[in-house]
This record gives C-alpha cells, sequence and structure tokens, in this order.
C-alpha cells in the first residue's frame, strides 16, 4: 500500500510540473537553451521479437546542442538491461521541437559492449516538458530479425532519480537473493 501511495505522489508531483511548466511558458516556438544535457529512463514492452527478451530497461545520457532554431543534435551513450543480457551502446540524437514543450526525438546507436546479439537500433518517441514521454524502438538483431517494442520514457531529474532508484533496487535485490541476512 505504501508504494501505491509513493506512486501516486510522484506521478501528481510531475503532473504539476508540467502544468506549472505550460503556465509559465509564453509557448511561442522558442526551444529552450542552446546547450543541454539529456538523461533518460525507459522501460520497454515488445511488440514483435525474434527472441525472450523480458522487458529492457535503458538510461541514455549525453549532451544535446540547439542548432538553429528548433533542432537540436547531440550524442548519447546507453545502458540497456533485461532480466539475463546487458549492452552499453552509443550513437546520434536529433531533437525538434514542435513547441516550448514539446519534442520529437530520434535517434541511433550501436552495441559497442555487453553480451548482447543486437546490431544497430533506431529509436523515435515524444516528449512532453522534457520530464515524459512516449518511445518506440527496432532493434536489429543478428542474425534473428528485428525486434519491436514501444515504452514509456522520464527524462530529466525524473530520468536520474529513476535511474538511482533502480540501481539501489538491484543492490537490494542482489543481497537478499545472496541470503545475506546482516551487513555489518
Amino acid at each position: 500500500m505504501r508504494t501505491e501511495r509513493v506512486m501516486v505522489l510522484f506521478l501528481a508531483a510531475l503532473m504539476a510540473r508540467g502544468v506549472e511548466a505550460q503556465e509559465t511558458s509564453t509557448m511561442d516556438r522558442d526551444p529552450p537553451e542552446r546547450f543541454t544535457w539529456l538523461w533518460e529512463y525507459a522501460a520497454f514492452k515488445w511488440i514483435a521479437q525474434p527472441s525472450d527478451y523480458g522487458i529492457p530497461i535503458a538510461v541514455e545520457v549525453g549532451p544535446l546542442v540547439r542548432v538553429g532554431g528548433q533542432n537540436g543534435v547531440g550524442w548519447t551513450g546507453s545502458f540497456d538491461l533485461t532480466h539475463d543480457i546487458w549492452f552499453v551502446a552509443t550513437g546520434p540524437r536529433y531533437r525538434r521541437w514542435l513547441t516550448r514543450l514539446a519534442a520529437l526525438d530520434v535517434g541511433g546507436s550501436v552495441p559497442v559492449a555487453g553480451n548482447t546479439r543486437s546490431g544497430p537500433i533506431v529509436e523515435v518517441g515524444l516528449s512532453y516538458a522534457d520530464l515524459v514521454g512516449v518511445t518506440t524502438r527496432w532493434e536489429f538483431f543478428t542474425p534473428r530479425g528485428v525486434g519491436w517494442g514501444v515504452g514509456a520514457k522520464l527524462g530529466s531529474g525524473a530520468g536520474a532519480v529513476a535511474t538511482f532508484a533502480s540501481a539501489i533496487a538491484i543492490v537490494v535485490t542482489i543481497i537478499r537473493w545472496s541470503g545475506v541476512e546482516n551487513i555489518e
């Protein structure tokens, strides 16, 4: 029950932040700062997949520079994790601000380390106030075909909080599974 209350409070705070941002914005077509750091936390549900990949969680971090009006380009690194597969990937990112708060993101990446047979990855998403968003993802598996999934993502501060909370949950789970009862 306590977890449900925390989730409700968390979602209410996110919604309040979005409404506050919308009310204080001029809603003109000027995008935010010239330089920013992306930090996104996403979870996906596979719609079509060539293997049992579970529900992947991805953390993506990298710089984004505004270039002319509503466009931004950057380079990100990501860490993807499922129940038995992990990998680190890197690649370019393009962002088009549709309004001051809404943005379209297109990115591609290639795994550079890990225990995956995934090839190139393409992602397209929409975000609101760089807080919440939806995304779709294609992974080109070698040699088994293409996986396609949809997901939700948290951006900026919410993404960072979710990342650290997941790391803590993983450590606690490992400790509980290892049979350690008291840590002194």
